[in-house]
């Protein structure tokens, strides 16, 4: 029950008042559900390396850490038939646009970990993905270099990205036909599942674990739930 909640936008707090338990209950189970999130996804990932995926789509979903001015981004790599997640990685970003200089000024120079945490997403699904895969993805300019990097032979296809609809958590595209759709929509899921990453929220993430955490938690429940989708077509 507390793993479902904290998948379908429920707080821990209102998680808690809910079951009538203690917070400090629903952090201690938060830890372990994000284990055993983590065990349930390995044990995933070696039944896809039996099968290695020809294709995949991934992107990176923005969000902050306690602040705007803290930004972070949450890579994430899908498989387009299925619409089962792969892998997620959280990453910690310089702030961009109007507020960049605000957050230098407020909380100094922050690292850029995208690149590094995208690597590393990536390799830890080498036995899980084709070597001659297509990758479907937008066109951001450090992904061809990263998935060159591990997936030498495989085959990189670049689509613009598309204006959002008012709906959709700002995800999904107004084209009547989107060839990132099955990211897109994840992340639309992701936006919708998590509090902490609705558009407008008082629910901030405080650290970056927990924030990886909460996102193994999400990704074991939808991963279940789209496996049984499927087994019923």
């Amino acid at each position: 029950m507390i793993r479902n909640n904290l998948a379908s936008g429920m707080s821990m707090r209102s998680c808690a008042y809910n079951l009538n338990v203690a917070r400090k209950t629903i952090e201690r189970k938060f830890i372990y559900l994000a284990k055993k999130a983590r065990m349930n996804q390995k044990e995933l990932i070696g039944l896809w390396s039996e099968n290695p995926l020809k294709e995949v789509q991934f992107d990176d979903l923005i969000s902050s850490i306690h602040t705007k001015l803290k930004p972070i981004s949450v890579s994430i790599v899908v498989d387009p038939k299925s619409f089962m997640i792969l892998g997620a990685r959280v990453a910690e970003i310089p702030a961009f646009g109007k507020i960049a200089e605000i957050s230098r000024r407020k909380y100094g120079r922050r690292l850029n970990q995208h690149p590094e945490m995208l690597s590393r997403l990536l390799f830890s699904l080498k036995g899980s993905i084709s070597r001659d895969a297509l990758f479907k993805t937008d066109e951001h300019k450090r992904y061809q270099e990263i998935i060159y990097k591990h997936f030498p032979e495989s085959k990189h296809q670049k689509s613009k990205g598309l204006p959002a609809t008012i709906v959709g958590m700002g995800e999904l595209k107004t084209k009547s036909f989107d060839p990132l759709f099955a990211i897109n929509h994840t992340l639309a899921c992701f936006r919708g599942g998590m509090n902490r990453f609705f558009r407008r929220t008082w629910c901030t993430s405080k650290s970056l674990q927990h924030t990886q955490d909460h996102i193994d938690i999400f990704i074991d429940y939808y991963n279940e739930k789209k496996e049984k989708l499927n087994k019923k077509k």
